[in-house]
């Protein structure tokens, strides 16, 4: 009997070898054992009994060459098996990163507005202030506060949606647009200076006149501005728009006020 179980060994002997390699080295172990079996037998057989002699190695041979067949079989079922399997978890991993992309971009989407949320805004600033200390990136922080007098309820609720609809369509690509609560809002404008913030600002504000809000009631917009710079960080840029939106919504709305400093009053 031809020791074939241990093929199994042989091919785990070697698991750093490629697949094609080990299967050399199984087919190489089955031929190498059925060719000592074939010599024992032979070595039995009279040799004056020469067709029992032929008819042994032929058989043997026949034997060797259906067990080969069978092992290969056997070999290119499990790469086939294998390569469906990777295959399989190929397509499992795409979707699982599809999905995990799409939970991303609704954590990070305001669901009111249809803009992005607070948390988009803290990242992508954080993103730009550190771009910006790298490559001298420009980018200005303008929080904006829209206010209307459609009081609370459903009024209230497509005053926003139509607030966020008008300024992410009021914006660049690359810009990023995020609600922040109620009216409020923030824009990151890229590859921006002071002055080309407050041009938009300006345009936002016209634009905002000619909003069709429930009620027919004028729609107030206040802007609070800060350039970013080499020495600042995310909480000192916000805090610059928070003061200089405070200031403009004090002097009743319709306004706009570039980057606070101690002189702004």
């Amino acid at each position: 009997m031809l020791p074939i179980a241990g093929f199994s060994n042989a091919y785990k002997r070697a698991p750093a070898t490629p697949r094609a390699g080990r299967r050399v080295l199984v087919n190489a172990y089955i031929v190498a054992n059925s060719l000592v079996m074939i010599g024992v037998v032979l070595a039995m057989v009279p040799q004056e009994d020469m067709s029992r002699w032929i008819a042994a190695a032929v058989t043997l041979a026949m034997l060797t060459a259906a067990i080969l067949a069978s092992v290969n079989a056997i070999l290119d079922g499990a790469v086939e098996e294998g390569r469906a399997a990777n295959e399989r978890c190929d397509l499992a991993l795409a979707r699982v990163q599809r999905l995990y992309r799409q939970l991303r971009e609704l954590a990070r989407t305001d669901e009111l507005s249809g803009c992005g949320n607070e948390q988009r805004v803290l990242e992508e600033a954080e993103r730009f202030v550190a771009l910006r200390k790298r490559t001298g990136f420009r980018f200005a922080l303008l929080l904006i506060r829209l206010e209307s007098e459609t009081g609370e309820g459903r009024a209230a609720t497509e005053f926003v949606r139509l607030a966020g609809q008008l300024l992410e369509s009021s914006i660049r690509e690359v810009d990023v647009i995020g609600r922040l609560g109620d009216g409020s809002f923030a824009l990151l404008a890229s590859d921006a200076t002071l002055e080309d913030a407050g041009s938009v600002a300006h345009r936002l504000m016209v634009i905002a006149r000619e909003m069709n809000v429930p009620g027919g009631d004028k729609v107030r917009l206040s802007v609070g501005i800060a350039a970013s710079d080499a020495h600042e960080n995310r909480a000192t840029l916000i805090e610059q728009a928070r003061r200089a939106l405070t200031i403009a919504s004090s002097r009743g709305g319709d306004c706009v006020v570039e980057r606070f400093d101690d002189t702004t009053d």
